[in-house]
């Protein structure tokens, strides 16, 4: 099966799935040691077909850490823009990819220099049980991914439903594993 083909048959799954609801989400993930460790949360703002990691997020915030959110750069690189308050949400305008971000001027993470524990929750269209992920075909989590690897304060956690997880697609030298994946049911 080609990667097209992967993407394909995951997003005629995904038309029928049932997702779990913010709360159940976050039930699930806030179980986690790597959750509870983590000082700051590198998220994502959920396009439809993907898990909504809000009440996550909010929870995150409400418990005093620091919670980013990825804006797609030039050349397939990314950037992590903080989000706080209550009123998050507001705060978040449409990029030209049709996803939420947050607006310049909002601090910047520095995958180089972590300095406290973090969490990346990575989205993506299907995984194996080996970490690998195959995305949305732009690349821009693979550099994001390979630029933290070997970083001892970042782990990284894939969520997803049964119908994306242990799917056949092609892994090839960019593409990048995330340390563990939650199957949420």
């Amino acid at each position: 099966m080609t990667k097209a083909e992967a993407r394909q048959a995951v997003r005629t799954a995904l038309r029928s799935a049932v997702f779990p609801s913010p709360e159940a989400v976050c039930a699930r993930v806030c179980a986690l040691p790597v959750f509870n460790e983590a000082v700051n949360i590198l998220a994502y703002y959920p396009l439809k077909g993907e898990i909504d990691v809000t009440g996550l997020m909010d929870r995150a915030l409400d418990e005093g850490r620091r919670v980013w959110l990825p804006v797609c750069m030039p050349q397939r690189k990314m950037e992590f823009r903080q989000v706080s308050g209550p009123q998050w949400r507001q705060s978040l305008l449409r990029a030209q990819d049709g996803t939420l971000c947050p607006a310049e001027g909002s601090a910047v993470f520095d995958p180089l220099n972590p300095g406290e524990l973090t969490l990346v929750i990575v989205p993506g269209l299907a995984f194996r049980p080996d970490g690998s992920r195959l995305g949305r075909g732009g690349g821009y989590y693979d550099v994001f991914l390979k630029a933290i690897s070997g970083k001892r304060e970042i782990s990284t956690l894939a969520l997803c439903l049964s119908c994306q997880y242990d799917v056949d697609f092609p892994c090839e030298a960019h593409d990048c594993r995330v340390d563990r994946v939650l199957v949420l049911r």
